[in-house]
């Protein structure tokens, strides 16, 4: 999906024509299934980006940007569901050892996570005890108008994580009906 936002989207390639070729698949200095390089002034040995599974190893590699997205498989729920928590133990210390890998020279380096909690005490519940230090919470109220109303969330920061929480259902009405139709939430 990445590389199709630099293969299909002019808008992107408009905004930034001289970091995307007009043939990037066959001009950039690597194109594969989990890494491209686009063209760039650094000689970092780092790709411009690379994709792995959680727990998986990320030697030598220092990007200024990681992107977790939903973090653990269906494989791991059922074994929570069971009483097995080793592999959410194992995406925990994963998750742990993200930090000192991501490049802290950058002003804008950081992790991102996003994903759908499951249960209280899964890997998304780590993270606020990894990253917050245990530092009270500092809540913010974040509105937006869309078309079907207003949506108001409270976020809040601890330590060094600011989390996002919505909500599937806002004004007793999904807020993506598209995806989860309100009959479809009924049934789950």
């Amino acid at each position: 999906a990445i590389k199709a936002q630099f293969t299909d989207n002019a808008f992107l390639r408009a905004l930034f024509p001289d970091r995307i070729p007009a043939d990037p698949e066959h001009t950039c200095e690597k194109w594969s299934e989990t890494e491209v390089i686009l063209p760039r002034e650094t000689k970092r040995p780092e790709s411009t980006l690379f994709a792995i599974g959680v727990g998986g190893a990320i030697t030598g590699q220092h990007p200024d940007v990681a992107l977790v997205d939903d973090m653990f498989s269906d494989e791991a729920m059922e074994n929570a569901r069971i009483g097995s928590f080793i592999i959410f133990d194992k995406i925990n210390r994963w998750v742990s050892r993200l930090r000192p890998i991501v490049n802290s020279r950058e002003p804008w380096q950081g992790i991102l996570f996003a994903g759908t909690p499951w249960f209280e005490g899964d890997s998304y519940t780590h993270l606020e005890s990894a990253f917050g230090y245990h530092e009270p919470r500092r809540e913010y109220r974040m509105s937006h108008e869309w078309e079907q109303g207003t949506v108001e969330v409270t976020c809040y920061v601890t330590g060094d994580i600011a989390v996002f929480e919505r909500p599937i259902l806002e004004h007793g009405t999904s807020y993506s009906p598209e995806r989860w139709p309100d009959d479809k939430l009924a049934k789950m």
